[in-house]
């Protein structure tokens, strides 16, 4: 799922995603938008950290809920 803070973050909060991937990149912003709504977030678990050559970007990589 790309872009809609709004969708993923109800997925999430209903148990319908296994793994999820945050964008970051570098940025001086006011307020902002939260990353995540109102409600329970389940537990994520760091799996993995990309950044390709000459970008500033880092793509994480998170399995969500509880790791076996």
């Amino acid at each position: 799922m790309f872009g809609s803070r709004t969708l993923w973050t109800d997925l999430l909060v209903a148990g319908l995603l296994d793994e999820l991937y945050v964008m970051v990149g570098v940025a001086v912003l006011g307020g902002g938008t939260p990353a995540f709504g109102p409600g329970p977030v389940p537990p994520l678990h760091l799996l993995d950290v990309m950044r390709r050559e000459g970008s500033s970007n880092v793509l994480l990589r998170y399995a969500v809920g509880a790791v076996v």
